[in-house]
């Protein structure tokens, strides 16, 4: 039998794409961006969509995209910004916690503080 020794045709398989995230951690990302409660917030992960050239549709409910298509890149974008996010607001309550202590030692405003506030203080300073 004579071996064929044309080239091969050129088959193409399509395989899904592996992708970073599993889909429950995309489930949880969405979640999270629902929890934000800040407009502005909002904007910027759409601006991260936009950069991107993330195809997204809008209504009166707000910005829709199908999270299973957005790029393993963008994800990590949007969750880095979601962690920057996360730490303001850590430092933010260190602030306030920060400013509340010392309300507490200058006793003009000892009364003004109450007693929550003051056990809030108490269990901030057992932590340092």
């Amino acid at each position: 039998m004579k071996k064929n020794n044309s080239t091969p045709l050129i088959q193409t398989v399509i395989e899904k794409k592996k992708k970073k995230y599993a889909t429950d951690e995309l489930v949880s990302l969405v979640n999270t961006i629902h929890s934000l409660g800040n407009n502005d917030y909002y904007h910027e992960i759409v601006n991260l969509l936009i950069e991107d050239k993330i195809k997204y549709s809008y209504n009166s409910s707000g910005v829709i995209i199908d999270i299973e298509k957005v790029p393993d890149s963008t994800i990590d974008k949007i969750k880095t910004y979601l962690s920057s996010i996360e730490k303001k607001k850590l430092l933010n309550i260190e602030n306030v916690s920060k400013k509340f202590k010392n309300m507490v030692e200058d006793d003009k405003y000892s009364n003004k503080i109450s007693n929550y506030e003051k056990s809030v203080i108490k269990m901030s300073r057992k932590k340092d």
